[in-house]
């Protein structure tokens, strides 16, 4: 292995350290924001998160660890229940972590499925998904298709 891997697997390192960093205090806040409506009783119909803005070609994801799932704050399995007008409506099947309604409205992703991109719903799909205390999607494959692969990244995170 050349200086200039070593740079780079570094540097990747590092980046993945700190988005892992602001995760957790996302979590927190986004823990504070949910849990606040359920302890003085008030009732949220839908809950609404965001996708992220497309990361193109630069942008570059580190492998998808259980703890970085756990990072999130808000954790859970949806099926897609339809999708109209640029909106995606899921209906939430399982809770792992945070606070979420039993429908999930999310605007519908475009692209080339690029690591770090919105994620492109496909209606009838099952999607594992994880999301920011301000309630945007985490992509870079902690969010996607329920596949045998993220499946097995989230039981290991929420056993």
């Amino acid at each position: 292995m050349n200086a200039q891997n070593t740079s780079t697997r570094s540097r990747i390192s590092r980046r993945g350290v700190l988005f892992g960093a602001l995760g957790a205090g996302a979590a927190a806040v986004a823990a504070v924001a949910f849990a606040v409506p359920a302890i003085i009783g008030t009732s949220v119909a839908a809950t609404a998160l965001t996708q992220p803005a497309a990361g193109g070609p630069a942008a570059m994801c580190a492998q998808v660890t259980p703890e970085a799932v756990e990072a999130a704050g808000t954790s859970f399995r949806a099926d897609v229940r339809s999708i109209a007008d640029g909106t995606v409506t899921l209906s939430v099947t399982e809770r792992f972590d945070g606070e979420v309604s039993d429908a999930v409205t999310v605007t519908q992703g475009v692209g080339a499925g690029i690591d770090g991109e919105p994620i492109v719903f496909v209606e009838g799909e099952s999607y594992l998904l994880s999301a920011s205390a301000d309630g945007v999607i985490i992509t870079c494959g902690v969010s996607g298709i329920a596949d045998a692969g993220l499946t097995a990244v989230y039981d290991a995170a929420f056993g």
